[in-house]
C-alpha cells in the first residue's frame, strides 16, 4: 500500500525541507542635494544661486541676506514670486556684468505679479562711457508682465534706466506695475515707461547721487504709454528735463501727475516737457504740482491736450504752449531773468489755444505777461498789469497744403469759415509742420507773409525756400483772429 508524502524527504526520514534564505537587496538612499547658498560680501557672482532658488517650484519668497551681494548676470524673478532684500542688502553689479540674450537688467520681474521689496540695487556704473549698447538697467518689468510690484527700493548708478517698464512697439502686451517709496540716483533715465498701461508711482523720488552718469530726465513715458500716474513724486538736482513726455509710436494717453515737485538746479533746462515727438499727448492732467527751472522754462507743451490745476511754474519763462489746447486753472507763474532775456509768463504759438483761468502771473524786472493767443478768465492777477484782452469777433485755425512758385518761393491758400470784416483787425500766426507731424528741421532764413485775395480767402507767401518739395512733405498751420 502506498503512503502519502506529508512534506518529508522521499527517503522516509523525519527531517523537514529547509528553504534557502532570501537575501534582500541593500536599500540605497537618494543623494541629498543641498540648496545653493548665497554668500554676501564675497566679490563673486551670486546670480546662479539666486536664480536657482527663484526657479525652485517651492520658492514663493526669496529672502536675501544682509550685506553686499555681487552679481554678473540678470536676476530673474518669475511670475508670482517675490525677491525680498533686507534694509541693508545691496545687490551690486560686478564690473564684468554680462549682457546675455539682450538682458541688460540687474533685476528682471519677468512675469505677472512678480515683486521686489526693500534694499538697494546698484548698477555700479557698468557701461559708463561705452555707448548705448553697454547700458545697464536697474529693476525692469518685462513686456507682458502685469501688476508687478517694486516697494521701498533704492536704485542707483544705472547707465540706462533705473526703474523701467519695458513694453514693445506693437503695444499688444503692455506691462504694468505698482511702485511705492522708490528712490533713484545717478542714472541716465530714472523712471521709464515704454508701451506700458496702468502703472502707478506713489511717493517716489529722483536725485543726483554721485552725478557722474549723465542724466536725460527723471520721468519719461513714451511708446504710446497709457494711464501712467505719479503721485507725491519729488525730483531735485541736475537734469536737462525733469518730466519728458514723448508721444512716439502712438499717442500718450491719460498721463496723471498729482502733488509732483520738480526742481532743476542747473542754470537752464525744462521742468516738464511735452516733446513734439510724432503724435499727441491726450488727457494730460496735472494737479497741485510745482515745476522749477529758474534759468530756463518751467513747462514746454507741444501737441498737448489737457489741464493743469493749482500748479506753480517758476522760471525765466513760465509756460510755452505750442499747437496745444491746455487749460490752466488757478495756476501761478513766477518769472524772472538773470540775463538780458525778457522773462515771460506764457507764450502761445501755432494752432490751439491756451486758457488761463484765475491764479496769477507775476514777474521781476520788466516781464512780459503773455505773448500770442492766450485767453484769460476772470480773476487772473498779473503784475505788472497785463494789457486788456481784446474781444475776439471771430477766429479759425487749421492746416493747409503748400504749392510751389519757384525754387525759393511757395504759397498756401487759406479758405476761412467766415467772411472777414476788417483786415486791419485780423491777426494771423503761422507754423510749418511736416505731414508726419515730426519736428521740422532748421529751414534757414525764410519769411511768411499774408494778404487777402477775396472774402473768406487768404494767401500766405513763404519766401526763401520752396516747401512744396518733396511733394506733400510740409504743410502750413495757421491761426487767424479778427478782433472787434
Amino acid at each position: 500500500m502506498s503512503q502519502l508524502n506529508n512534506g518529508n524527504p522521499q527517503d522516509g526520514s523525519d527531517q523537514p525541507v529547509t528553504e534557502p534564505p532570501v537575501t534582500e537587496p541593500p536599500v540605497t538612499e537618494p543623494p541629498v542635494t543641498e540648496p545653493p547658498t548665497i554668500d554676501p560680501n564675497v566679490e563673486e557672482d551670486q546670480s546662479p544661486a539666486i536664480n536657482a532658488l527663484l526657479a525652485d517650484a517651492e520658492t514663493l519668497t526669496l529672502d536675501l541676506p544682509s550685506g553686499i551681494i555681487w552679481i554678473s548676470h540678470t536676476v530673474r524673478v518669475p511670475a508670482g514670486k517675490t525677491l525680498n532684500l533686507q534694509t541693508d542688502t545691496i545687490l551690486r553689479a560686478l564690473p564684468d556684468f554680462e549682457i546675455v540674450d539682450g538682458l541688460n537688467h540687474l533685476v528682471l520681474l519677468e512675469g505677472s505679479r512678480a515683486a521686489i521689496l526693500g534694499g538697494e540695487v546698484d548698477a555700479n556704473k557698468v557701461g559708463l562711457g561705452a555707448g548705448g549698447g553697454a547700458r545697464i538697467n536697474g529693476v525692469t518689468v518685462f513686456n507682458g508682465a502685469r501688476n508687478c510690484r517694486r516697494e521701498r527700493v533704492i536704485v542707483r548708478n544705472c547707465t540706462g534706466y533705473a526703474v523701467y517698464d519695458s513694453g514693445t512697439n506693437d503695444l499688444t502686451t503692455p506691462p504694468s506695475s505698482f511702485n511705492v517709496d522708490l528712490r533713484t540716483y545717478n542714472s541716465q533715465v530714472h523712471y521709464e515707461q515704454q508701451g506700458a498701461d496702468g502703472t502707478t508711482y506713489l511717493n517716489c523720488e529722483a536725485g543726483d547721487g554721485d552725478g557722474d552718469v549723465p542724466c536725460l530726465s527723471w520721468i519719461h513715458p513714451l511708446v504710446g504709454s497709457k494711464r501712467i500716474s505719479f503721485i507725491g513724486f519729488k525730483g531735485y538736482g541736475v537734469t536737462p528735463v525733469g518730466a519728458d513726455l514723448a508721444a512716439n509710436v502712438a499717442n500718450l494717453e491719460d498721463i496723471y501727475l498729482d502733488n509732483v515737485r520738480i526742481e532743476l538746479v542747473n542754470p537752464a533746462g525744462v521742468g516738464i516737457n511735452v516733446n513734439p515727438g510724432n503724435l499727441d499727448t491726450i488727457g494730460l492732467k496735472v494737479i497741485a504740482s510745482t515745476f522749477i527751472a529758474r534759468g530756463g522754462i518751467a513747462a514746454t507743451l507741444t501737441q498737448a491736450y489737457g489741464s493743469f490745476s493749482q500748479c506753480d511754474f517758476i522760471g525765466q519763462t513760465g509756460v510755452e504752449h505750442n499747437n496745444s489746447a491746455v487749460q490752466f486753472i488757478g495756476c501761478n507763474a513766477n518769472v524772472a531773468s538773470e540775463t538780458t532775456a525778457t522773462p515771460t509768463g506764457i507764450i502761445a504759438t501755432g494752432t490751439g489755444q491756451a486758457q488761463w483761468q484765475g491764479g496769477s502771473i507775476v514777474g521781476a524786472g520788466a516781464p512780459l505777461i503773455f505773448r500770442g493767443p492766450v485767453y484769460f478768465g476772470g480773476g487772473t492777477r498779473t503784475s505788472p498789469l497785463a494789457p486788456a484782452v481784446p474781444i475776439v469777433r471771430q477766429e479759425a485755425y487749421g492746416v493747409v497744403n503748400i504749392v510751389s512758385v519757384d525754387s525759393t518761393h511757395s504759397i498756401a491758400n487759406i479758405y476761412l469759415p467766415f467772411a472777414q470784416q476788417d483786415l486791419s483787425k485780423c491777426f494771423v500766426t503761422f507754423s510749418i509742420r511736416k505731414t508726419d507731424a515730426s519736428s521740422v528741421p532748421n529751414l534757414g532764413p525764410s519769411t511768411i507773409t499774408w494778404t487777402s485775395i477775396g472774402v473768406g480767402q487768404l494767401r500766405a507767401f513763404i519766401d526763401g525756400i520752396n516747401l512744396s518739395q518733396p511733394n506733400g512733405t510740409y504743410q502750413l498751420s495757421y491761426h487767424i483772429v479778427e478782433r472787434a
